[in-house]
């Protein structure tokens, strides 16, 4: 028979052990409910009929609130009326819990409000889950008011970036209107100046008379070079400037630079030395005003910087290939060189070594840095090698097509003398002169007016004696409101054998027109009544002037003011104040190809 102690010992061990489980799960149950309340995120549990049968202190905490029970009691009264979207939140909430009952998982932001009524936004993830065999729904609730608060922060700070971006746009667009504004301002009293200088010293005066007048004009004509100058350098700070195309002669290109700088190195008992060798094509296509302002930034340096001795240009062909030529120049000088730390940042802007230079022989610094951009204009690069009291030499290359029928295969010869020989080293900037790259010529574009013109003429070939017949004694109408132009643009045309009416504005050319038949117009831009632009759209809609040709003579210079010239349907577009050789040109090629002559052969000037 079983002991009694035996017979309890199995009846205690069970209810022992179901007295442990129910412990242990009284344990998980207080762990459980330690995790529930101390999650950082708050937390509530729905029941079936969307009852709130449960939160975490987190839940109460977000609200200022210590007690739960408090919460569980004032929970309807932190969602507002209505959310953002402006539909009810007791609406919403139903919707909300009701979706995550039937898929699971529900993820969306709430508004909630502070005791104050203040906005308390939140991100809330709600699940479905089982509890005692009963599917309720755990929804974690995060504050989003510090993330709000971040993404405006950054939203303002985009918003304040924008608008400084646009007002920095505008302020770049002011800028320009500004010099554009200034450039006419200053360019109409300088052809004023240029103008009647030069009328005066066509005429017989006293010696001392015509050297004051030619102080005269030297000093506007530098005022000019500093006014381009500073366009110029807009231009390029807007990357707006473009380079042209077109026929033309190095050499007419040399004789011109040669002609301006001449007496300047006279006056300073320096020679001047420019020679080209023979093996350079006789005709190239390309910008020959851009390669002469780089020349003409070089050797006004090279002039103003030298005392005593030299200055030698020289160019020769580095580069050969189906399609264009690449040229490399240079300007050598006897001057003072460059101390080797303003080596580095000579190509600068404004760039002048030291107060002492400027003070002494004055500048901008402009040039060398635009020099720089015109060369890489021109597909080109540009370096210099100096010794300090000793001379410098100023490298730059250039790109330029081979006009139609000209053939060039010859090699480059490398001469042997000082003044001829050009180095085949690699400059310091080491990208690789020796390497072969095609050389693309591009055309200038047609103008949007759609305008039909004659065949374009080489400017650069002025004819000789049994070149055409005699000149034709050409009409044309100068149209500029401003008196002083009219005279100088009558006086000087009819000097060279044109004749010439004079028009006020757009308006009164348009009359004109219907009246009398002209060669050629030259049309001013910026005048009363009418502007040159609109005028010269409506000469363009009668079929009689398709092919009348009309020449902009602007004081406006930059190359968007070409481009709208001949989107109007101009031919072509002159700088005011304008060289009288260039718009001697320029009419030659538009009047040439209706005579079969040149109408201006050659003047005193």
């Amino acid at each position: 028979m079983k002991s009694l102690k035996t017979i309890l010992n199995k009846k205690i061990r069970p209810a022992a052990a179901i007295i442990s489980a129910v412990k242990n799960m009284r344990d998980a149950d207080r762990y459980m409910r330690i995790m529930f309340d101390n999650t950082p995120l708050s937390a509530t549990l729905w029941d079936e009929d969307y009852n709130l049968i449960d939160c975490n202190l987190e839940a109460a905490r977000m609200f200022g609130l210590a007690d739960k029970a408090l919460f569980m009691k004032k929970f309807l009264m932190y969602s507002p009326e209505y959310q953002p979207c402006g539909r009810p939140s007791a609406d919403m909430v139903v919707e909300c819990i009701e979706k995550t009952f039937i898929e699971g998982y529900n993820h969306f932001e709430w508004q909630h409000q502070t005791e104050d009524g203040g906005p308390l936004p939140c991100e809330i993830i709600a699940m479905r889950v089982e509890h005692k065999g009963k599917p309720i729904v755990a929804a974690y609730k995060r504050d989003l008011r510090e993330i709000k608060a971040t993404i405006a922060a950054m939203q303002k700070t985009e918003g304040d970036l924008r608008m400084a971006l646009i007002a920095a746009e505008d302020s770049a667009k002011a800028k320009s209107e500004f010099l554009n504004n200034m450039n006419h301002e200053l360019r109409t009293p300088l052809n004023g100046v240029l103008g009647f200088l030069r009328m005066a010293t066509q005429t017989n005066q006293l010696e001392k008379q015509r050297g004051y007048i030619a102080e005269a004009e030297k000093s506007a004509s530098s005022l000019l070079k500093l006014v381009s100058d500073v366009l110029d350098f807009t231009e390029i700070e807007n990357q707006k400037m473009k380079a042209s195309s077109e026929i033309f002669k190095l050499q007419d290109v040399i004789d011109r630079i040669e002609r301006a700088y001449a007496p300047a190195a006279k006056n300073k008992n320096l020679e001047l030395n420019i020679r080209l060798p023979g093996d350079i094509p006789e005709q190239l296509t390309g910008d020959p005003y851009k390669l002469q302002n780089i020349l003409s930034n070089l050797i006004d340096n090279a002039v103003k910087f030298t005392d005593k001795g030299k200055i030698t240009v020289r160019a020769n062909v580095k580069r050969i290939n189906g399609g264009g030529v690449e040229i490399r120049f240079y300007v050598r000088d006897t001057g003072m060189g460059i101390k080797p730390d303003h080596i580095k940042t000579i190509f600068e802007p404004f760039w002048q070594g030291d107060a002492s230079l400027t003070r002494k022989h004055g500048g901008t610094g402009f040039g060398l840095s635009l020099s720089k951009h015109l060369a890489h204009l021109l597909g080109g690069k540009i370096w210099v090698e100096s010794e300090y009291e000793e001379g410098s030499t100023f490298y730059f290359t250039a790109r330029f097509g081979l006009t139609d029928g000209v053939s060039y295969e010859k090699t480059v010869s490398h001469e042997t003398d000082y003044e001829d020989n050009l180095s085949y080293e690699p400059d310091p900037a080491g990208d690789g002169w020796e390497r072969e790259t095609d050389i693309a010529v591009v055309s200038p574009a047609a103008p949007d007016f759609n305008l039909e013109k004659p065949a374009p003429v080489n400017l650069s070939n002025p004819p000789g004696d049994g070149d055409a017949p005699n000149p034709v004694n050409a009409h044309l109408l100068v149209v500029d409101d401003v008196e002083i132009n009219q005279i100088i643009a009558e006086e000087l045309l009819t000097g060279i054998g044109y004749t010439v009416d004079v028009a006020g504005n757009g308006q009164e050319a348009i009359d004109m027109i219907r009246q009398k038949d002209y060669d050629a117009v030259l049309m001013d831009i910026q005048m009363p009544v009418m502007d040159g632009l609109t005028a010269a759209v409506k000469i363009r809609e009668s079929e009689r002037h398709r092919h009348l040709p009309i020449i902009a003579v602007s004081a406006h210079a930059m190359d968007e003011d070409v481009e709208k010239s001949l989107a109007h349907g101009m031919n072509d577009h002159i700088t005011k104040p304008f060289d009288l050789e260039l718009l001697a040109a320029t009419l030659n090629k538009w009047l040439r190809p209706m005579y079969g002559a040149y109408v201006f052969r050659g003047g005193p000037f």
